[in-house]
């Protein structure tokens, strides 16, 4: 549950980043690349598709998965932003990925 807690811990202050870097930088004015940002979506819904939760060895701890497809929705807003810029969607790749990756290594 400790590894829950602190992937919570950085997906948040991942975010915060994101958002603070956002807010000092200037509005889109080209196109933005979701290329890489629309895959790690991929990635975490397939993850959570195809592993389960429990307290046997190779499940995952109940509740990583609701914490995962938090980090899912959040990365898919941004996705959906018409004004996003190139530096929230990169911002937000890595805090999926590092949301993909806390996931991954929870494994009972």
């Amino acid at each position: 549950m400790e590894k829950i807690k602190f992937s919570s811990f950085l997906l948040y202050m991942a975010f915060v980043g994101m958002v603070f870097v956002s807010s000092c930088s200037e509005t889109n004015t080209g196109t933005v690349d979701l290329t890489a940002l629309n895959a790690s979506i991929s990635e975490a819904e397939t993850l959570i598709a195809t592993t389960e939760e429990g307290p046997d060895a190779g499940q995952y701890p109940p509740g990583s998965q609701d914490l995962l497809q938090e980090a899912i929705d959040l990365a898919q807003a941004v996705v959906d932003d018409k004004e996003v810029n190139q530096v929230e969607v990169n911002l937000t790749n890595i805090a999926l990925q590092v949301a993909i990756d806390t996931y991954k290594n929870s494994v009972n």
